[in-house]
């Protein structure tokens, strides 16, 4: 057992087996276990085993029984795909998930091989604590350092696993574990007045070595999940310290008492964490409480679209209620049924075991595992301990309240699979594997395996050292077979998948030799991929060359739907069409429909356009709804073209908000046209004046610095010193004289700008004031 929990380990901190090459290594270390070892000694029942035979033959029907006619089945073929089973178009996806599922297998049968006694339990469990406790002081520690696996290098927070989720809940169940070790009741030796001089009695959990150990791991492990940001992963620690604290209530004598102590202590620990040590994570849990999504670039998949991934797979349950879209096939299915617009990242799973199991497999398939996982949870029920020997009923619970340790740390797999997929990663599965086996209920008798059995112990074996080792090579070869190699795969269509890459380098490579063909590759690429912006946006470039504009038109429009980024696209798009005009009027109707790609759209727009007069048509109308930012960058172009009259007539038409915030480009404009009292007027409209000095300087002083001007007249803070002195005794005639030769030098104080203004208007030059103010006004 204790190498199975160091290969648990170890698969965890290499990927977590989600790797075909790590899959394959995986299956074949397996296949040689049982090709060189025993079969199991410990039968694991028939119930169980016949649901393990029932769902394997489901699954091998499943994917040979004719699919239900939906829409999308049916536009598929029109196009050429074959999809009227699962099995036709991809088999090998279906035989790489299967593999998966049988080296889960494998390593489940093997563990059932383990006697649990409670020496050998004690040992694993304080072992396998160990092993989790190391992966989350690793864990802690590449997050601090920024460090980042190769699998794992998008994700935003160190994992282990390719995603965080999986790691998380490895750190949850480890928590709870090493929590349930430091909770676990000490035995002391009491004298008993007859019979036997001395008898153990169990008594309240110390703070010795090994439970300060235990629990500074517990400890350890839980900041290791707060700094994984997973909210699920949370709410299934919770749980499982819940069922851990009930269990430790059931206990007899002192330890009731003992968890009235520990239950606030353990509250503590927790709100002192979420306070003190949250960080992202307990900002994403205020946000999922309150209903806020302030916090969503941190997660691309907020709470609400994941609600729109559930009910988008129920709707594809709907369509394949009984025997489900396939093993492994949920990735390439799923695009025809999601309603909302491309996210930054793509759907591969549904963010739920039970879905992902029920959409692949169907109701029977579902009705399967809920049965075999029956069947196997109810080994654990707990054997009758007779009181008739003190010591050995002392022994017995002691084991028991390992077994309840183990049990608890295993919740938060069962609870974590409602919101995620930890069940379908052979790492989170190892682990579980290795709980339920320390839970089990120490077996009295063992049972000799019958010579059948024994025989189909070593072919299975054999069976998976035959496919790890295939896989493996194919692995190595990079083989476009795989899944993880298939979008890098050159060759033709010669097994004509449901992945979109060879049909989309099929159009690339069809360009100019067969347009048709290209076009209709390109088809079956975007209805393949309906999440993907680049294939429509290829497309709609090359029937732009072919001067198939309304196709275009419509290959654009996609390519901004599926877009995670339509404004940066629709801008691309523009400027490759600037020469169209009628894809420029398309476009111009489309961006009237969202507020940001029309500000896109006027941004994009050469300033040359904005000359005709039906393009200022359209401006008028959709003055009102662009931002102020961009409003100022259009009255710039306007400006600079001497476009006056339809800058001012924008300004005039504008609500008093926004008047505000353009009112010095339409006063610049003014200025342009020769309007300088307009311009004068509605500067002191919008402006606010600066203050003079409240306490005038007097003569002496007056006369000091007018010496001290003179004699420098190169330096600026002279002059500034004589400006505010002028200012305070209101010379404005002096005033604009010494502004003006401050503005004559290379880097004028931006003010002096409208000090001279300022002097010119209060001596009736409306014109050069106006001038100056604008000066000052400009950017």
């Amino acid at each position: 057992m204790v190498a199975l929990v160091f290969g648990t380990g170890l698969l965890i901190a290499l990927g977590g087996g989600t790797h075909p090459f790590s899959l394959g290594l995986l299956a074949l270390v397996l296949g040689l276990a049982m090709a060189l070892t025993r079969s199991t000694a410990v039968p694991i029942g028939k119930g169980p085993g016949l649901c393990w035979c029932a769902l394997i033959a489901w699954i091998l029907l499943a994917l040979c029984w004719p699919a239900t006619a939906v829409d999308w089945r049916l536009e598929a073929e029109t196009l050429g795909l074959p999809v009227g089973t699962s099995l036709s178009p991809q088999p090998w996806v279906t035989l790489e998930a299967l593999l998966g599922f049988l080296a889960g297998s494998a390593f489940f049968l093997l563990a059932q091989a383990f006697v649990p006694d409670s020496g050998a339990r004690r040992h694993a469990m304080h072992w396998l604590a160990v092993v989790l406790v190391l992966l989350g002081a690793g864990a802690i520690l590449a997050g601090y350092q920024g460090w980042r696996l190769p699998w794992a290098d998008q994700v935003h927070v160190f994992s282990w696993f390719p995603n965080r989720n999986q790691t998380a809940l490895t750190f949850a169940c480890g928590s709870v574990l090493c929590f349930g070790l430091a909770l676990m009741p000490r035995a002391q030796l009491r004298r008993k007045s007859r019979g036997a001089p001395f008898a153990p009695k169990h008594v309240a959990p110390v703070f010795d070595l090994a439970s300060s150990s235990a629990f500074i791991g517990g400890v350890l492990l839980l900041y290791a999940l707060f700094q994984s940001l997973s909210r699920g992963a949370l709410l299934a620690w919770s749980c499982g310290m819940l069922v851990l604290l009930l269990f430790r209530a059931r206990e007899k004598s002192h330890n009731r008492t003992v968890l009235l102590r520990f239950a606030p202590a353990l509250a503590l620990l927790l709100f002192s964490f979420f306070v003190f040590a949250g960080g992202a994570s307990r900002d994403r849990m205020i946000d999922a409480i309150t209903g806020h999504t302030l916090h969503a670039e941190d997660d691309p998949l907020t709470t609400d679209f994941r609600w729109q991934i559930y009910t988008d797979t129920v709707a594809m349950i709907a369509d394949h209620p009984v025997t489900g879209i396939g093993l492994g096939q949920f990735h390439y299915i799923f695009p025809h049924y999601r309603s909302l617009p491309a996210p930054p990242v793509s759907i591969l799973h549904p963010e739920s075991d039970w879905l992902w199991w029920w959409s692949e497999l169907g109701f029977v398939g579902v009705a399967l595992i809920i049965l075999g996982l029956t069947f196997l949870l109810l080994r654990l029920r707990s054997p009758i301990v007779s009181s008739h020997d003190s010591l050995l009923c002392s022994e017995a619970i002691r084991d028991r309240n390992y077994r309840h340790a183990a049990m608890a740390a295993l919740v938060p797999f069962f609870i974590h699979s409602l919101v995620d997929v930890g069940a379908h990663r052979l790492g989170t599965v190892a682990l579980a594997i290795c709980l339920y086996t320390l839970a089990l209920p120490q077996t009295q008798i063992l049972l000799r395996p019958r010579a059948r059995t024994r025989k189909l112990w070593r072919a299975g074996g054999l069976t998976l050292v035959l496919l790890g080792s295939g896989l493996a090579v194919l692995a190595a070869r990079k083989s476009p077979s795989l899944t993880a190699y298939a979008p890098s795969a050159q060759e033709p269509l010669t097994s004509a998948p449901l992945q979109w890459q060879p049909y989309f380098r099929a159009a690339l490579q069809t360009f100019s030799n067969d347009p048709d063909m290209a076009v209709r590759h390109f088809q079956r690429a975007r209805f393949l991929q309906a999440d993907n912006a680049e294939i429509p946006y290829v497309e709609g470039l090359f029937l732009l060359n072919r001067q198939r504009d309304d196709a275009a038109f419509e290959a654009f429009h996609s390519a901004i739907t599926r877009s995670h980024e339509p404004t940066e696209l629709f801008r691309q798009i523009l400027r490759r069409t600037a020469t169209q005009a009628s894809l420029q009027v398309r476009l111009y109707r489309l961006a009237q429909s969202d507020n940001a790609l029309l500000a896109t759209y006027w941004s994009a727009l050469p300033g040359t356009m904005l000359e005709d007069p039906h393009r200022l048509d359209q401006l008028y109308s959709d003055w009102p709804n662009l931002p102020p930012a961009l409003r100022g960058t259009i009255l710039n172009q306007l400006q600079r073209r001497s476009l006056i009259q339809p800058l001012l007539e924008l300004f005039q038409s504008s609500p008093p908000a926004i008047q505000r915030e353009i009112w010095p480009q339409a006063m610049r404009a003014q200025v342009a046209a020769g309007q300088h009292e307009e311009a004068l007027a509605l500067f002191n409209q919008w402006v606010a004046h600066k203050p003079l000095p409240e306490v005038p300087v007097a003569e002496e002083k007056l006369r000091t610095l007018q010496a001290n001007a003179l004699m420098h007249p190169d330096d600026p803070a002279a002059s500034l010193r004589l400006l505010q002195a002028y200012l305070s005794r209101k010379m404005w005639e002096d005033t604009r004289r010494i502004a003006e030769r401050i503005c004559e030098t290379p880097e004028p104080p931006r003010d002096t700008h409208y000090w001279l203004g300022r002097a010119l208007s209060e001596t009736g030059h409306s014109r050069e004031a106006a001038r100056a103010y604008a000066e000052w006004l400009a950017p």
